[in-house]
């Protein structure tokens, strides 16, 4: 394993060609967050949410603990309980979809397999296949450099973990090209990874849920960073990528890894953060207005979760603002505008 402060990787690894069928590049309909955990007669730990749009598709990840062998959801129209398809790993992760034959409204009802044991779930999505996915438009030319910009300034020490170091595989279709104009923030709504071989597992994890489960050529996002500031290297920077619904081209996703509305960032990920924001905004030379949080495009989700967004999203855009409001109120002379706080306290939060 390699610590670079600098790093340029140019690799003809890409064919970036039109794709004979478009993935769905995150076209996915997110339910209203009310998953609670509740018991009633002959049921176990049923989570349940309300979608906010018909759905014809269920994924859920999470963990599932020695003892359950699988995943069950109610199918309202047979009113009988259903295996779902289920991928355990050998650290318990999980990820489990199901299929409808025709386009659904009802309450989502999930429970471990035959009503026995505990499921931990992480995550519930729906997806309506009916949707078109987002079409890319045909590439000039049979091949494009894969580029991951300079990463790194004097004031952060950063980690990148490249795709072939966590073992990341191949992309199932050709990617679609793009030129960087902007930034969006996510979290994965998981718990945090403590240790880099963790850290790699779930990154694995997340790339084959995304290919297997979602049917993506990739990994949604083109890096994810975990509690200790490790940086991993997802999709190519200049590759499309699937994790803003009807906002992916010329958009770099960076996911946090962890549940940042019941978590708090630790003071190395946030570096890291910005670090690698304050990298790809100054050689992409993107606008500093043109960083985003999940949420600002999807009402129906809180990624990257309140304390992520508190913390960094919101006083980086208020910061921006100021700049702004400076420079038109000062004509001459200097201002002095303060840098985003690093915050890994809960009471770091008040403004």
């Amino acid at each position: 394993m390699q610590t670079k402060n600098l790093l340029i990787i140019t690799a003809l690894l890409a064919v970036f060609t039109y794709p004979l069928s478009a993935e769905p590049q995150g076209e996915e309909i997110e339910f209203t967050r009310a998953a609670q955990t509740t018991k009633s007669a002959g049921d176990s730990s049923v989570y349940q949410g309300s979608p906010s749009q018909p759905y014809d598709m269920v994924f859920i990840d999470g963990e599932l603990p020695a003892g359950t062998t699988g995943a069950e959801i109610y199918n309202t129209a047979k009113q009988s309980w259903e295996k779902m398809h289920v991928k355990v790993y050998p650290n318990r992760r999980f990820w489990a979809k199901f299929s409808y034959p025709s386009l659904q409204k009802e309450q989502i009802r999930i429970r471990p397999a035959n009503g026995r044991g505990t499921l931990v779930v992480y995550n519930m999505d729906t997806d309506n296949s009916t949707i078109k996915p987002e079409t890319p438009a045909p590439t000039k030319g049979p091949q494009m450099a894969i580029v991951l910009p300079p990463l790194g300034s004097p004031n952060y020490k950063q980690t990148i973990i490249s795709r072939q170091q966590w073992n990341a595989k191949p992309s199932v279709d050709p990617y679609s090209p793009q030129s960087p104009m902007m930034i969006t923030i996510h979290h994965t709504a998981t718990r945090q990874t403590l240790t880099l071989e963790d850290s790699m597992q779930e990154v694995y994890f997340i790339q084959d849920f995304h290919q297997q489960g979602r049917k993506w050529s990739d990994i949604a996002y083109h890096f994810l960073i975990d509690a200790s500031g490790n940086i991993f290297e997802g999709r190519p920077v200049n590759a499309e990528g699937a994790h803003t619904s009807g906002h992916n081209p010329n958009n770099i996703g960076i996911s946090m890894i962890g549940n940042y509305d019941v978590q708090i960032p630790t003071e190395a990920s946030m570096k890291a953060l910005d670090g690698l924001i304050t990298s790809l905004m100054e050689f992409y030379k993107i606008k500093s207005g043109k960083l985003y949080a999940h949420r600002e495009f999807n009402p129906h989700t809180k990624c990257p979760g309140d304390n992520l967004y508190d913390a960094y999203v919101k006083e980086r855009a208020q910061l921006k603002a100021n700049e702004l409001k400076a420079r038109k109120k000062a004509k001459t002379g200097s201002v002095t505008v303060k840098k985003p706080r690093i915050i890994n306290k809960l009471e770091d939060f008040k403004f």
